[in-house]
C-alpha cells in the first residue's frame, strides 16, 4: 500500500537540498517568455555524461558546499544565495537527525533540450528510493539540468521546488517557451 508523503521532513528530503521550497523567493512571478526552439537532441555521449553528473549530484547529498557549486547561477534570481545556503544546511541537519539515507536512484533518459539565451536546459527524470525515520519512500522526480551552449559541466535544480512553483522556470529562463512539458512528479510512502 502506498500513501502520499505529507510530513515537512519528507518534503525536505525530496528537495535534496538543491531547491529548498521554504526559502523566500525574490520574485514571485516569472517574466513573459518569448518562444525558444528546441535544440538538437543530446548525443548518446552527452546524455550519458548528464546522467553521470546527475548521479554524482545525488551522491554528494550531504555536502552542501558541493551542492551549492552544482546550482546554476539563474537560481539566484529567485533565492538570495546566503539564505538559500543557510536553509539547505538546516534542512540537511534535520534530515541527518532523522536518519535520512538514499537507498537507490535510477535515472531515465533526459528530455528534449531547449536553448535559453546562452544555456541549454532539459529535464533529467529519475526515481529515488529513500529511507527516513526507518520508513521507505519513493519519489518520481526530476532535475532541471542546465549547461552552457558551449559545453561544460551540467548544473542542477531539483524538481521538488519547481513542482510547487513552476513559474520559477521562466523567472530563471524567460526565453523558454511556455508549453514545455514537465516530467512526472509524485511522492509516496511504501508500506509493507
Amino acid at each position: 500500500m502506498m500513501t502520499c508523503i505529507r510530513t515537512p521532513l519528507a518534503a525536505a528530503a525530496l528537495a535534496i537540498a538543491l531547491a529548498i521550497p521554504l526559502a523566500v523567493p525574490l520574485h514571485a512571478q516569472g517574466q513573459p517568455a518569448v518562444p525558444a526552439p528546441a535544440v538538437a537532441a543530446l548525443s548518446t555521449a552527452e546524455r550519458a555524461e548528464l546522467v553521470r553528473q546527475a548521479q554524482a549530484a545525488i551522491a554528494s547529498i550531504d555536502d552542501i558546499d558541493a551542492l551549492m557549486r552544482l546550482l546554476p547561477p539563474e537560481i539566484f534570481k529567485i533565492f538570495e544565495r546566503s539564505a538559500f545556503e543557510q536553509l539547505s544546511r538546516a534542512a540537511m541537519t534535520q534530515l541527518k537527525a532523522a536518519g535520512f539515507r538514499i537507498v537507490k536512484a535510477e535515472f531515465d533518459e533526459p528530455t528534449t533540450p531547449y536553448r535559453a539565451g546562452r544555456a541549454i536546459i532539459c529535464f533529467a527524470p529519475y526515481t529515488l528510493l529513500m529511507q527516513i525515520k526507518g520508513r521507505l519512500f519513493r519519489s518520481r522526480t526530476y532535475f532541471l539540468a542546465v549547461r552552457s551552449i558551449d559545453g561544460g559541466e551540467w548544473k542542477f535544480v531539483d524538481g521538488a521546488g519547481l513542482e510547487k512553483h513552476r513559474e520559477w522556470l521562466w523567472t530563471m529562463f524567460p526565453e523558454l517557451p511556455r508549453d514545455i512539458r514537465f516530467p512526472e512528479w509524485r511522492q509516496e510512502e511504501i508500506k509493507s
